[in-house]
């Protein structure tokens, strides 16, 4: 009996061996019918060297023109808040409003005394005509209206005090105030902002300066403000070099990218031309890879296939392209779209850039 199931056992793996082979063969002839995948399609570059001008970069800081923070100049209660936070206002209007009720009725005084010497310096300059009363009559009345005309002006000013606007056209930022919280002279209700007019204020060693051009042109960059490598003119600097860090202060004029939102005070980054221009090798930003052991890039041999290679990389130009340092050789070929996923020894299918 145990030889019989000794021997089923056999004829079962036996046939368990066959039927897997027999789905192996089939699998492998089903594989080999299947196409081949086709390379992948990459965009390559061939290099060639380019006269570039060097830069060298400092921090800068966002400034606009028109930009100020509300405060109080008197104190008082807040009677009204006439615009929101956040809101588009225009010049010369109402902000905020604080209790006024004694100074409009000062001022309501001061106007009625006003409007009464005026009556009486007419009454009196017709009786000097008539020759009713005398010289130095006629001088105290006058003197008389002129002072209640200055008491109204003042009371207006002072009235003036209790209300706040516009200085020009902007957008208004956080309102600190709240209705009916007493404040003192001084506090502060909001910023208000203009970005029409940008200005970037920076500053750079002393040895920098022969480098810098009257009017001329710096790029300013920044990724959270959305600016990239965006021209700006040098409109003034400082007359002297400050004695503690010998560092020069400068301006530059910012014309406002219409897709940028701008935040007035944000720090950006200054590239300032520096030196003679050279003779390099240039490659977009997409040309690299970036990864913990360094920057490289693939170049594409003579069979299609690409080798990765550890480049050094020097500054990233106004441009966007990035000056290539050590690594590559004129007359090389290099992938510079398509890269993301292939590895080193990958048959490719290149596509020169247009132009090249």
């Amino acid at each position: 009996m145990n030889k019989c199931c000794r021997i089923f056992n056999r004829m079962q793996i036996r046939t368990q061996f066959i039927f897997l082979s027999f789905i192996l063969i089939a699998s492998s002839n089903i594989l080999a019918s299947f196409p081949k995948p086709a390379p992948p399609v990459v965009r390559v570059q061939r290099l060639s060297l380019e006269s570039v001008q060097d830069y060298r970069s400092t921090v800068g800081t966002l400034r606009s023109k028109y930009q100020t923070q509300l405060k109080t100049e008197s104190l008082g209660r807040v009677q009204a808040i006439w615009a929101q936070s956040g809101q588009t206002v225009h010049a010369h209007q109402l902000i905020l409003e604080l209790n006024h009720d004694i100074e409009t009725a000062d001022l309501k005084q001061a106007q009625i005394q006003r409007d009464y010497s005026k009556w009486l310096l007419k009454r009196t300059q017709n009786l000097y005509e008539k020759k009713a009363v005398s010289t130095q009559n006629l001088k105290q009345t006058k003197q008389n209206y002129l002072i209640a005309q200055a008491n109204c002006i003042k009371l207006q000013a002072r009235l003036n005090q209790k209300m706040i606007y516009a200085p020009f056209s902007g957008q208004l930022g956080v309102v600190q105030a709240r209705l009916g919280q007493y404040l003192q002279p001084g506090s502060a209700v909001a910023y208000l902002s203009n970005t029409d007019t940008l200005w970037v204020d920076f500053s750079i060693p002393q040895n920098y300066f022969s480098y810098i051009k009257p009017r001329g042109t710096v790029f300013i960059s920044s990724a959270s403000q959305h600016l990239t490598t965006t021209p700006a003119q040098i409109i003034a600097h400082d007359p002297v070099v400050d004695e503690n860090t010998r560092q020069l202060a400068l301006r530059a004029h910012l014309k406002h990218p219409a897709s940028a939102h701008i935040n007035v005070g944000s720090s950006v980054t200054v590239l300032i031309p520096y030196g003679a221009r050279e003779q390099r090798i240039t490659l977009p930003e997409s040309a690299i890879e970036l990864s913990s052991g360094g920057t490289s890039v693939f170049v594409l041999t003579s069979s299609n296939q690409v080798q990765k290679r550890k480049v050094s990389l020097g500054f990233t130009r106004p441009d966007g392209s990035v000056i290539i340092q050590k690594g590559l050789k004129p007359g090389e070929t290099v992938v510079i779209l398509g890269g993301l996923k292939l590895y080193d020894g990958q048959t490719v299918s290149p596509k020169v850039m247009p132009g090249q």
